[in-house]
């Protein structure tokens, strides 16, 4: 894999806008379920605090992550960058008209899923055509291309599904909301594991290791979604215990190998992520498919983005804002760039929010959740504070 740079890196300005509402989502989000599991309105409005959470946060924090790393991964440069500025917006306009359609008025689905599946349209065909420019492929470069295609056919499935809600067509929900569920997954869960095998050992300087449980793993998550399509719900789980505890073994290799051996919040979200996607794997052996996309969401993807964002968001502002000034003034190193107070209370209280709320969802205390909820929602607000820190100037220098 390339090591990163930014000769091919897109503006920070583009991606940006990606990050910031990834955080606000993923504030939003916890504030939203913890008022409507204490209010009692779970069952009615849970629709909208999964899209924000699922759109918000981790599909905004993708599309962020992925204009800046594709062109690394690729080792060429975006084929049309400035269009994202385009795509921000549709994805954004939709974002908020699928929260108002779940929460209000069924009618805004329409206009949200319009904007969206326009924001993905030209995100897909941008990335396709970016991938084009490679001269030689690789296994990750396939990998994301097949990501893309999840992403797309996933969005389509959820396009049926909010006609079928909107009474304009008759629906089997019960079959297309896991098929629904497995392609979107499919995509993140690909991303994941193909932006980890770079950054991962990148942020902690770990060499000389086979990278083939990754790649073993995203093959088995290639088959997850076809084994949904064909009911063979055995073989489904088997299919994602094996993905999960390869990439599970591909984590603690590299952090075996690792030579930085500083223990920071990086250190621990990362551990924390892969703690949960063996819980996500063990309540799949036991057939708790809830708890396990719970578990794989909230507390997998939860913190190996957040842990992500003290190294991404950093190293990327450094690049843009500090790099032509190095050698002319002083200049801030990376590690000084992130707060280790409001990051550590953001690990803390998102941690213990995270399994209080597992617990209350396993023993359907509404009540236990709420109040994980909130624990995880002071964590999201010290978390965007240590990210308002990395752009103020003066904190810095």
């Amino acid at each position: 894999m390339s090591k990163l740079s930014n000769n091919f890196a897109i503006p920070l300005k583009i991606a940006l806008p990606y990050f910031i509402i990834g955080i606000a989502s993923y504030a939003l989000f916890f504030g939203m379920l913890g008022y409507e599991l204490f209010f009692d309105l779970y069952n009615e409005k849970i629709f909208a605090s999964i899209h924000t959470f699922g759109v918000g946060f981790l599909l905004f924090f993708f599309f962020g992550a992925s204009l800046q790393l594709f062109p690394v991964i690729l080792n060429v440069p975006h084929k049309f960058e400035k269009i994202f500025y385009l795509v921000f917006l549709f994805l954004l306009i939709g974002f908020c008209s699928l929260i108002i359609g779940f929460w209000y008025f069924d009618h805004w689905l329409k206009i949200g899923a319009f904007f969206i599946i326009t924001a993905f349209i030209i995100y897909l065909i941008e990335n396709f055509l970016t991938i084009l420019q490679v001269k030689k492929h690789t296994f990750y470069t396939v990998a994301i291309g097949i990501a893309n295609l999840y992403l797309m056919i996933g969005f389509i499935i959820g396009l049926f599904m909010i006609f079928g809600l909107l009474g304009k067509q008759t629906i089997d929900l019960s079959y297309l909301l896991p098929l629904h569920i497995s392609f979107i997954l499919g995509y993140m869960l690909i991303m994941i594991g193909t932006i980890s095998i770079t950054l991962i050992p990148m942020f902690a300087l770990s060499h000389n290791f086979s990278q083939t449980y990754t790649k073993i793993a995203i093959v088995f998550i290639y088959i997850m979604p076809l084994l949904v399509i064909f009911k063979q719900s055995q073989l489904l789980q088997i299919d994602i215990v094996v993905a999960f505890f390869l990439l599970f073994t591909q984590a603690f290799i590299m952090y075996k190998k690792r030579v930085r051996k500083e223990k920071d919040v990086y250190f621990y979200s990362i551990i924390f992520a892969y703690i949960g996607l063996l819980v996500s794997s063990i309540c799949v052996i036991f057939s708790y498919y809830e708890s396990a996309i719970l578990v794989l969401l909230l507390w997998f993807m939860g913190f190996i983005i957040t842990g992500h964002i003290y190294k991404i968001i950093p190293f990327l502002a450094w690049f843009e804002y500090y790099s032509p000034l190095v050698g002319k003034q002083k200049v801030p190193l990376l590690n000084q760039m992130v707060s280790k107070d409001d990051s550590r209370k953001q690990l803390i209280f998102s941690f213990f929010g995270v399994i209080i709320l597992y617990i209350g969802f396993y023993l359907d205390e509404k009540y236990i959740m709420s109040f994980g909820s909130m624990l995880c929602l002071i964590g999201a607000f010290y978390l965007i504070k240590a990210f308002y820190l990395i752009f103020k100037k003066d904190y810095l220098c």
